[in-house]
């Protein structure tokens, strides 16, 4: 389904003296670091009460860390306001009430029942000490139908898959029913029907509560189709924003992605494409290129005529006549060697001068060799069956 046309995020000036409602969220000059790095820099944004923005861009950019001081989670310089309300004097009951966060690696407690997980998402409404209402247990018992998750209600977290988790997590952020919804990666570990479904669950609550809502989101299309503007971030700057048209350009993503892409227009949304590099990335092997190569240039085959080089000095080759005891092991045909030198390499000490490699000396010299301690010799399959007599 294809979202209608949208308004603009940033709130319009007000006309004929009316003055327009705070907007959901509007971050002036927003600053966050980790110690000496800077994650963000003099960040400024604005979103409409039930607007919707995607904040884009590559791994490290800022996206999370925009979300997690907007929930109050991290220190942040600047000014921060949601619904009009500075975030940086109220307290963790009021932000609870005013901000729902959806991380994106969520830490669950893995033996609570999803149900009893979902029921947390109105501990902000509750007074303290107080025990659930019939009317917080309704909100729960809705988010957790419309999110698909009736038939997992009373399994504990520790059993679920990373997609079930997601959206148990989605489910209780829906039942805190804050004004402001940040979705870090929402979609990361879902199918692409339970995709659609919780985008589109989204996009409703978005019409029938007002509700605003900022996401990170990786899939640039998805991020087209359902939010109204995008926010293109890079080393925690501001450096494309506007409706998805005007910032899914081609050139535009390619330089700060560093990734080859084509952009296609779909029915007023911009469908992104990634394509394969055209040059071989750095460090891959040429195999293909080695193998055409390969293939171009083939050995010839041999002839038919020719001639086999014989075997490395086969016994076959000397059947006209004896051979000298030790003929196969001599690797130098052209010079006799010493008698019994194939079996001085492995006896303890030197054998008769004539000692043949078969017979009765040879065969008492091995329990000699035994009874000084040293290993019996072991011989090749060739020594065996090139040892004749003369």
């Amino acid at each position: 389904m294809t979202p209608a046309r949208r308004a603009p995020v940033l709130d319009a000036q007000p006309h004929g003296g009316s003055t327009p409602p705070p907007p959901a969220l509007l971050c002036r000059n927003l600053t966050v670091s980790y110690g000496e790095r800077p994650a963000l820099s003099d960040l400024s944004a604005a979103v409409r009460r039930g607007g919707w923005l995607a904040l884009i861009g590559p791994n490290g950019a800022g996206k999370s860390t925009l979300l997690r001081a907007v929930a109050g989670l991290v220190a942040a310089r600047g000014e921060l306001l949601v619904c009009g309300a500075p975030l940086d004097t109220a307290s963790r009951r009021r932000v609870a009430r005013l901000v729902a966060l959806v991380p994106q690696r969520p830490q669950l407690p893995q033996t609570m029942t999803v149900y009893d997980y979902v029921l947390l998402g109105r501990t902000a409404h509750l007074p303290l000490l107080a025990a659930e209402r019939p009317k917080d247990r309704r909100i729960a018992a809705a988010a957790i139908e419309r999110l698909d998750l009736a038939s997992l209600a009373e399994r504990p977290l520790g059993s679920l898959s990373g997609g079930e988790a997601q959206r148990a997590t989605l489910a209780r952020a829906v039942t805190q029913e804050a004004p402001l919804l940040l979705l870090d990666e929402p979609t990361s570990s879902l199918d692409l029907g339970h995709e659609q479904q919780v985008l589109e669950l989204v996009d409703e609550l978005r019409a029938e509560r007002g509700l605003s809502v900022v996401s990170a989101m990786h899939d640039l299309t998805l991020a087209g189709q359902y939010a109204e503007e995008l926010l293109l971030l890079a080393g925690g700057r501001v450096v494309a924003s506007g409706r998805p048209e005007d910032v899914l350009v081609t050139s535009i993503l390619e330089h700060h992605y560093e990734a080859r892409l084509e952009v296609l227009p779909r029915h007023g949304s911009p469908v992104v494409l990634p394509l394969r590099p055209r040059t071989r990335p750095p460090g891959r092997p040429e195999t293909q290129t080695q193998t055409q190569t390969e293939t171009e240039t083939p050995p010839p085959p041999p002839s038919p005529t020719a001639h086999p080089e014989p075997p490395a000095a086969p016994v076959e080759a000397h059947a006209g006549r004896p051979d000298p005891p030790a003929a196969p092991l001599a690797a130098h045909a052209g010079r006799p060697e010493p008698p019994a030198a194939p079996l001085e390499a492995h006896a303890g000490r030197p054998e008769p001068p004539a000692a043949p490699l078969a017979g009765g000396p040879l065969a008492a010299a091995l329990p000699r060799a035994g009874a000084s301690g040293a290993s019996a010799p072991r011989f090749s399959s060739t020594l065996r069956t090139n040892d004749r007599s003369p």
